[in-house]
C-alpha cells in the first residue's frame, strides 16, 4: 500500500502502453511470509505459490479464479464479457474457491449461483 499526500492508503498501480503490444497494468498484492491476501478483503487468502500459474506459453499470470474474483466487483462491459469467457472453462476446485471467496466479498453476487 501507498499513503498517498491526502493521508489515504492505496493500492500501486503502474500502467504501460506499448506502441505495439497493447496496454497493461500492473498491480502489486499484499503478502505476508508465503501467504497472498486479497487486497479488498483479507479474510480471502490463498498460498503465495498457488497464485501465479503458467500460461501454455510460459508465461506466468494471475490464476484464473483470482482474477475473475477482481473482476467481479466491475460492471466495466468488457470485463464482465471476460468473465463470461473464462467461467466455463474453471476446474471444480477452481469454482469452489471462487464461490467461497465470493460469499465472503460479495455476498448475493449474482456469479455465485452460476458457479454452483
Amino acid at each position: 500500500m501507498v499513503r498517498t499526500q491526502e493521508g489515504t492508503e492505496r493500492q500501486p498501480r503502474w500502467r504501460s502502453r506499448g506502441r505495439r503490444s497493447g496496454e497493461f497494468d500492473i498491480f502489486t498484492e499484499t503478502v505476508d511470509d508465503a501467504r497472498w491476501y486479497f487486497r479488498r478483503d483479507h479474510r480471502i487468502t490463498r498460498m503465495v505459490d498457488e497464485v501465479i500459474v503458467r500460461s501454455v506459453s510460459g508465461i506466468p499470470i494471475v490464476r484464473p479464479d483470482i482474477q475473475l474474483l477482481y473482476l467481479a466487483k466491475s460492471t466495466d462491459p468488457k470485463n464482465q464479457a471476460d468473465s463470461e469467457v473464462a467461467r466455463p472453462s474453471l476446474g471444480a476446485e477452481a469454482a469452489l474457491w471462487l464461490t467461497g471467496a465470493l460469499e465472503l466479498a460479495l455476498p448475493g453476487h449474482r456469479r455465485i449461483e452460476q458457479l454452483r
